[in-house]
């Protein structure tokens, strides 16, 4: 018998999950403000002096929903390896290296199957992440997708650390 591979046809996928995995626009502002808060116990657990802040911010104008933390941000290996990867969540991989350790930050973390990224597809036609990691000499780089298989990492010049997470909203979900 012959075996044979399933295929998967990849284009709006993403906006797919995101639609039906967390159909209520709510979910998506609660997995963004997780995310912001998983990669602040992170950067916490290196950095003891360290002071979280997460900041929401709406742009009815723009169309925009951002979120932003002082967290632990990404590298570029990073962005293709954990936030371009469905199902590959960073914060669970550093959930296991902390609990390996016998760090009680491990218990704070909530993330661990990487896809609340998906999240943002329900109310968002594009996502664009402005990251720079905590890791010394790290450069800022900036991650855009529009619910499809692809997307673009660029650098750019980012003097804080930490994440902006900007939803380009749809017109439909502009009430939230």
């Amino acid at each position: 018998m012959a075996q044979h591979e399933i295929k998967i046809n990849l284009p709006g996928l993403l906006k797919m999950l995101g639609s039906n995995i967390y159909a209520e626009p709510d979910v998506a502002v609660r997995e963004m403000i997780q995310n912001a808060h998983d990669t602040c116990i992170i950067r916490q657990t290196k950095d003891k002096t360290f002071d979280p802040r997460i900041a929401v911010s709406f742009d009815k104008a723009a169309k925009t929903l951002t979120f932003s933390d002082n967290g632990a941000g990404m590298t570029e290996d990073e962005l293709h390896n954990y936030l371009s990867t469905i199902g590959e969540g960073f914060t669970k991989i550093q959930k296991d290296a902390l609990k390996g350790a016998g760090a009680q930050e491990a218990l704070l973390l909530i993330g661990q199957f990487g896809i609340g990224l998906l999240s943002a597809f329900s109310i968002a036609e594009t996502v664009e992440v402005l990251t720079k990691s905590y890791r010394s000499g790290a450069s800022g780089f900036k991650w855009v997708c529009g619910g499809d298989i692809h997307y673009t990492v660029d650098p750019i010049h980012k003097v804080e650390i930490g994440t902006q997470v900007v939803l380009r909203v749809t017109d439909s979900n502009l009430v939230l």
